[in-house]
């Protein structure tokens, strides 16, 4: 018992040194995350792309028809499938539907569309047109 112990552990400022620097390695890591924008078109672009390729997907993989409804007067974009009582409803914030284009589509369970037509959007003073193609459910975006 006279001997002293011989000690192999850190001390607290050892272990609070070593996590400082770590943390501040990590710290410097870590790479700029973009705020989310509201009022980005472009977010909104892709989230219309989405409602368009999500009831052409859903047509083929259920073997139904998906009506898509654009309307107007709200700004809103309706997705409806009529056997399976689904319905997905998009309001638009960042973009205005343009009166006189495109008012609905019909995708076929073969993938394919109803009709052709062009729908256009005003997105911060910018015309942006989404363009049906007949057929095979294809479509482009002009802007």
């Amino acid at each position: 018992m006279d001997k002293l112990q011989k000690n192999d552990g850190f001390t607290m400022i050892e272990m609070i040194l070593t996590l400082f620097i770590v943390s501040i390695i990590l710290l410097s890591t870590i790479t700029y995350i973009p705020r989310y924008n509201e009022n980005n078109y472009e977010d909104e672009l892709k989230n219309i792309e989405y409602i368009f390729q999500n009831a052409q997907i859903r047509a083929r993989t259920y073997d139904t028809y998906q009506h898509v409804i654009i309307y107007h007067s709200t700004n809103e974009i309706v997705l409806k499938d009529y056997k399976q009582y689904y319905e997905k409803r998009y309001q638009l914030t960042s973009c205005f539907i343009v009166e006189g284009g495109l008012e609905d589509v019909i995708y076929y369970p073969t993938g394919n569309t109803s009709k052709f037509g062009t729908m256009i959007l005003n997105c911060d003073g910018d015309v942006i047109k989404i363009i049906f193609q007949i057929q095979k459910g294809r479509y482009r975006i002009e802007r």
